[in-house]
């Protein structure tokens, strides 16, 4: 029984002794209170803005298209009077060969040519008309006509004269019968001679027709072949002429490409032939830039390129530029990357990148450093912070948020992150009270007196 009394007299004893206790507990965490020390820190209000992730890397500018002004035919320069970097216009005249030998050849094919239209007309003046033709025709049916004719006015004759042949022998033979009077025998006679003369006369009459004819088919002859001929000769002569026009037409050409003109607005990149000399065509005589083509290359890390893509805003600027940023965007990745030392002497896999950007606003020399800040995500209206306010505890990014004026941990969750500024997913609300700059003393439940910073 008296060990129940004592565990009753024990509990009351307790119940009256706990208040003071508390009390004096209370006290002194006061007093520790009042002793602890207070840390001034920055602090900074989380706010919705718009927040960028971006890969910033030094490029330079370089021309997309370059021209190598080549001889298109053999010939002899003068010395140049352009410098590397001078800038030339379109069309603007760069290099003049000689031109005396190739305008003597034009001048000799264009007399040539004149000579041969010359012969083609004279051939053309000697061919024969068609009235003369058909004049020819009419004189050979004309001469056939009249053989035909005589032929005809002989072969009557001679038989009249074969049939007073026959009455002659019979008053011959009767007039040395005495049966015929001289007279009328002498006359028969006379008529016979006659009539022999006039046969005589046909036959010469119808050799005259024949030779006439012969004549005309001849004159005929001729004509129709001196047709023919200046048909082959215009045809020989048109042969020639197309021949010397595409002489003429190639030396003309190879005159025209004795001047040599700039085919771009932009800069003379390089000389390769400087002096007078003779050269073969193919030569190189310098290379030209179109300022027009002016784009910004940029090497980025290989394990950066998954980020990249073509169309991504890109702000270009640097000493260059002043104060200005231009604005571009990526145009082409190559395929391939490269290996490339770094400052540090540190072999680095890297991948180009053309980046287009207007060159009317970028204004500069192909070769000049610039800055590319590549944009490769952005968010409007989200919840932002200072980069600098993150660290990392246990593999987990945090914060300190003040609640009652001490710090204390705060996980988050980051969602686009840059050098200074990073977006917060989970974690922080807008309106909330972070430390934006880290001391090393400053530890979770740390008393703190803040100064803000917008």
């Amino acid at each position: 029984m008296w060990q129940d009394k004592f565990k009753s007299g024990l509990n009351t004893l307790k119940k009256k002794w706990w208040i003071p206790a508390v009390i004096l507990a209370g006290a002194g965490l006061a007093a520790i209170s009042l002793q602890e020390p207070v840390q001034k820190v920055e602090s900074i209000t989380v706010a919705k803005a718009k927040v960028q992730q971006f890969i910033l890397e030094e490029g330079k500018t370089r021309l997309e298209q370059e021209y190598s002004l080549t001889l298109p035919v053999a010939g002899e320069i003068s010395r140049l009077p352009w410098k590397e970097g001078d800038l030339v216009e379109q069309g603007q005249i760069l290099l003049q060969l000689d031109r005396s030998g190739r305008s003597l050849e034009v001048a000799g094919l264009r007399s040539r040519l004149d000579e041969i239209s010359a012969q083609n007309q004279g051939i053309q003046s000697q061919k024969p008309k068609a009235s003369e033709i058909a004049s020819a025709r009419v004189q050979i049916a004309q001469s056939a006509l009249s053989r035909k004719q005589q032929q005809s006015m002989r072969e009557a004759q001679e038989a009249e004269l074969a049939q007073l042949q026959r009455q002659l022998n019979r008053q011959e033979a009767l007039y040395k019968e005495e049966s015929v009077t001289l007279a009328s025998l002498e006359e028969l006679r006379k008529q016979v001679l006659v009539l022999r003369k006039q046969a005589q006369q046909a036959l010469l009459e119808e050799a005259k027709a024949a030779q006439s004819q012969k004549v005309a088919e001849l004159n005929l002859n001729r004509l129709l072949q001196s047709q023919s001929d200046p048909d082959y000769l215009r045809g020989v002569y048109a042969a020639q002429a197309a021949q010397v026009r595409a002489q003429l037409a190639q030396k003309q050409d190879d005159l025209a490409k004795t001047v040599l003109r700039a085919p771009v607005s932009g800069p003379i990149l390089e000389i390769l032939q400087r002096d007078a000399t003779l050269l073969p065509a193919g030569t190189v005589i310098l290379k030209q830039g179109d300022l027009n083509s002016l784009a910004v290359e940029v090497d980025l890390l290989s394990e950066e390129m998954y980020q990249i893509k073509l169309g991504q805003t890109v702000e270009i600027s640097g000493k260059a530029l002043e104060d200005r940023v231009v604005v571009g965007k990526v145009a082409r990745i190559f395929p391939a990357g490269f290996t490339k030392l770094s400052a540090l002497g540190v072999e680095q896999q890297r991948v180009r990148v053309i980046v287009n950007a207007p060159p009317q606003q970028l204004k500069l020399r192909p070769g000049t450093r610039v800055d590319a800040k590549i944009i490769t995500a952005e968010k409007q209206n989200v919840p932002v912070i200072p980069e600098r306010a993150l660290f990392k505890l246990d593999g987990k990014w945090q914060v300190f948020k003040i609640v009652a004026g001490r710090a204390v941990l705060q996980p988050v969750s980051v969602g686009l992150k840059n050098d200074d500024q990073a977006e917060i997913l989970q974690g922080l609300n807008a309106g909330d009270l972070i430390i934006s700059e880290l001391e090393t003393s400053l530890k979770a439940g740390s008393k703190v007196e803040t100064e803000q910073h917008k």
